[in-house]
């Protein structure tokens, strides 16, 4: 835990062989009080990208916000909602909105493995990520039933 966050260092190791479609690290932000506001992505080098979170639902198909690499994800910025996502090393970003799927939030995915057909694990291979989320204002962790 962290005053206004938390670091979360994730490790996953598969025990047996299996196909998996995908799998990933997300962050849900709910369309009401997220709509209208910016989604900044920082790479590890380069020009910082600005994408708008938009109020209204995007035409079919068009749910994909934007997608390329980052280190750092910081959510309505300056504002008393902002959210930031810091990684230890830049990793691909897909910023989403999921209401054509009755889903009213916006998703900050970070894929460690994206596959339509699937792909084929062995037993023992492992991803590992690590992540800082921050706030604008102290935060308490809280477990199930807390």
């Amino acid at each position: 835990a962290l005053s206004q966050g938390f670091r979360l260092e994730y490790d996953l190791t598969i025990a047996k062989a299996m196909k998996l479609n995908g799998l990933q690290f997300s962050v849900n932000l709910p369309v009401e009080g997220c709509a209208g506001q910016d989604v900044q992505i920082v790479p590890a080098s380069g020009e910082t990208r600005l994408v708008p979170l938009p109020k209204e639902q995007p035409a079919a198909g068009r749910f994909q916000l934007w997608s390329g690499q980052g280190a750092k994800v910081e959510v309505a910025k300056g504002t008393p909602s902002a959210l930031t996502v810091e990684l230890r090393a830049a990793t691909d970003v897909v910023v989403q909105d999921l209401r054509q799927w009755g889903q009213p939030v916006f998703e900050i995915r970070l894929p460690a493995l994206t596959e339509e057909a699937g792909y084929e694990l062995a037993a023992g291979e492992r991803f590992h990520l690590d992540v800082i989320v921050t706030f604008a204002a102290p935060v308490k962790l809280a477990g199930p039933g807390e």
